[in-house]
């Protein structure tokens, strides 16, 4: 993006911020980052507007990491003042991406959100509601549903060797004798809102006086546990996590319209997880060397090389059926062992 579109965005978004502040409106800033998935995006972009519509100021930063071109942001936001585009040269992870729109945004609240996700009625209005009645809430995520009405799994607290070992304690116990030996206390069980360690970026509200106040973003994640770092960061800063019950998103995941998002082989994670377990497994050790003693960090080595090992001896009765989930499961190993 040249300078010229900077400055004429920039004066543009001031004026707005000044009537918004004049009209006594809440500003909210929308952050997504595109990578291979316009049509979802031009979905969420409507879904925002439906949501915003009459209740709150507003802009929506798209940055687009896309290597497919077929799967870019096109022009059909050029000349649109609540949408910037700003074409990421080159593909450096979600992470990076993320962190360099945020540095971007100027309202009070910010949403950090997938592509693939909808809200179903006042989502966003309970989310700035809740924050403006807590001032300590750093972070507020909304129940997370899939398309069929089924709750998505979300964890409240961050692993401890303790947990990791329970996991995989029911990892084995689901192969061996299908069902879990040990009760996982870490789900939320959607009875009341509830506060979290962390939330899904799925769909994330979070406080700007909270993101000045951790300073520029330089993590070497590429695209996994970023939530759970800011979710750290915040709690280490003063402040709490979320999720409330009745602010309601969907999210699409592996049941988006595949016409939607590229079908090219770095995109085949979205429909299924197998080929990204080694880089999911590398910013994983990040996070947690940033969360955790070394001693800690080396007891969760030996559990996360016991969990891989299991699953790679399950693919070996169907070998040839399951031969890219053992080359995924080898590749994470091998990840974790030299981490």
């Amino acid at each position: 993006m040249n300078d010229e579109k900077v400055i004429s965005y920039d004066v543009t978004q001031r004026f707005l911020e000044a009537d918004a502040q004049a009209n006594g409106e809440i500003g909210i800033s929308f952050v997504v980052v595109n990578f291979n998935m316009a049509g979802l995006v031009y979905r969420l972009v409507e879904a925002i507007r439906r949501e915003v519509a009459g209740k709150f100021s507003h802009e929506i930063i798209l940055g687009d990491n896309s290597t497919d071109p077929e799967f870019r942001v096109d022009e059909r936001y050029r000349g649109v003042s609540e949408v910037r585009v700003v074409q990421l040269p080159a593909n450096e992870g979600y992470v990076k991406s993320a962190a360099s729109l945020l540095n971007l945004t100027r309202n009070k609240y910010v949403v950090m959100l997938h592509p693939d996700v909808d809200f179903q009625a006042q989502c966003i209005s309970r989310l700035i509601d809740f924050m403006e009645v807590h001032p300590l809430a750093g972070i507020v995520s909304p129940n997370l549903i899939y398309p069929d009405g089924k709750p998505c799994k979300i964890r409240l607290r961050l692993a401890t060797p303790l947990t990791e070992c329970k996991r995989l304690l029911n990892l084995i116990t689901r192969g061996v004798l299908r069902r879990n030996l040990v009760k996982d206390e870490l789900l939320w069980d959607r009875q009341a809102d509830v506060a979290a360690d962390m939330t899904m970026s799925v769909c994330m509200v979070i406080r700007k006086t909270m993101l000045d106040k951790i300073g520029p973003i330089h993590v070497p994640l590429w695209s996994y546990y970023f939530n759970d770092w800011l979710g750290l960061k915040a709690r280490r800063g003063g402040y709490s996590c979320h999720y409330l019950r009745d602010a309601v998103a969907i999210h699409y995941e592996r049941f988006a319209d595949a016409s939607l998002y590229s079908r090219k082989a770095d995109s085949t994670y979205k429909a299924t997880p197998i080929p990204v377990e080694g880089v999911m497994q590398k910013d994983h050790f990040v996070f947690l060397r940033s969360a955790h003693s070394p001693g800690k960090v080396f007891v969760f080595k030996w559990i996360m090389i016991m969990e891989y090992l299991f699953l790679l001896v399950t693919t070996l009765p169907r070998y040839r059926e399951r031969q890219q989930q053992a080359i995924a499961y080898r590749k994470a190993l091998k990840l974790i062992y030299s981490a």
